[in-house]
C-alpha cells in the first residue's frame, strides 16, 4: 500500500507537470465498499491516469495474464494493483472472480467497457459482457471519462508526447430499472449501452474544453498513417481484447 501511494504521488507530479492534469467529481466514487469504475479507453497512460485521479482509495485493473511474466514490467503492474486475467472475453471463471474482488475483497475495479484502445479518439460500442458482469456484481457502477490522453499517447505512437492537457471526470454511480433494462430483451446489452451513455454524457457536460485542438488531432491522425508497424498492442492489455 505504501509502495502504491509513492507510486501515485509521483505519476501526479509527473501528469501535472507536463499535462497540467486536472480531476473532478472524485466525491461520486464511494469511500469503501466494491465499486466498478467504468471508463472509455484511449490510452496507454489511462490505467495510470485513473489511480491518480482516484484520490479517495486505491484502483485496481485486469491485464492479460501474460504481462505479469514480463521481468521487472510484470512485478511492477502487480504493485500498482494490476490482476491477472485470461484472454477471451467473459466466461465463468470472469464471473467468479469479479464477483470476488467486488463483493469479497471489496475493492474498487477499472474496467473498460469498449474493450480495447481507441484508434481514433472516439468513443465505441461497450462489450455486451460488461453489462453482464455489472448486473451479477450488485455494487455501484460509477462513470468516468478521460480527455486528453488520446493526444497525448494513443496506441500508434511508441512514446507519449510531452505536452497537452489531460482531466478525468467521474460521474455519479449509474441509476437503472432491472425491469426497464430486462424489458429491451436484452438485459445486458442494455446496461453496456446505459454505461457508454453515462461515459458519454461526462464527455459532453459543460467545462472548459481540455486537451488539444482540434488541428493537434488531425496531426495525430496523420501520424498514425506514417507510423506502419505501431499499431499493435502496448504494456496494457484491457478485459475482452481479442
Amino acid at each position: 500500500m505504501l509502495w502504491y501511494r509513492i507510486t501515485r504521488q509521483i505519476l501526479r507530479v509527473f501528469f501535472t507537470t507536463l499535462y497540467g492534469f486536472r480531476t473532478s467529481g472524485v466525491e461520486n466514487i464511494p469511500a469503501e465498499g466494491g465499486v466498478v469504475i467504468v471508463s472509455n479507453h484511449a490510452s496507454y497512460f489511462d490505467p495510470e491516469l485513473l489511480g491518480t485521479a482516484n484520490t479517495v482509495r486505491p484502483v485496481c485493473y485486469m491485464a492479460k495474464e501474460e504481462l505479469f511474466k514480463v521481468p521487472l514490467f510484470g512485478r511492477l503492474i502487480l504493485s500498482l494493483g494490476a490482476l491477472p486475467i485470461k484472454r477471451g472475453g467473459v466466461d465463468r471463471n470472469l464471473f467468479r472472480t469479479f464477483g470476488e474482488l467486488l463483493r469479497v475483497r471489496k475493492l474498487a475495479l477499472v474496467v473498460f467497457p469498449e474493450g480495447t484502445r481507441t484508434r481514433d479518439g472516439n468513443l465505441g460500442e461497450a462489450k455486451r459482457g460488461i453489462g453482464a458482469l455489472c448486473l451479477s456484481a450488485g455494487v455501484p457502477v460509477v462513470p468516468a471519462f478521460i480527455r486528453g490522453s488520446f493526444e497525448v499517447w494513443p496506441r500508434f505512437r511508441r512514446f507519449p508526447r510531452l505536452r497537452g492537457k489531460i482531466e478525468v471526470r467521474f460521474g455519479p454511480p449509474i441509476q437503472w430499472s432491472d425491469g426497464e433494462l430486462n424489458a429491451t430483451g436484452d438485459a445486458n446489452k442494455a446496461l453496456a449501452d446505459l454505461i457508454m451513455k453515462k461515459i458519454e454524457e461526462l464527455n459532453m457536460a459543460e467545462g472548459e474544453t481540455l486537451g488539444f485542438r482540434e488541428t493537434n488531432r488531425t496531426k495525430a491522425k496523420q501520424d498514425e498513417q506514417t507510423a506502419p508497424g505501431l499499431h499493435g498492442e502496448g504494456p496494457h492489455s484491457d478485459m475482452g481484447n481479442k
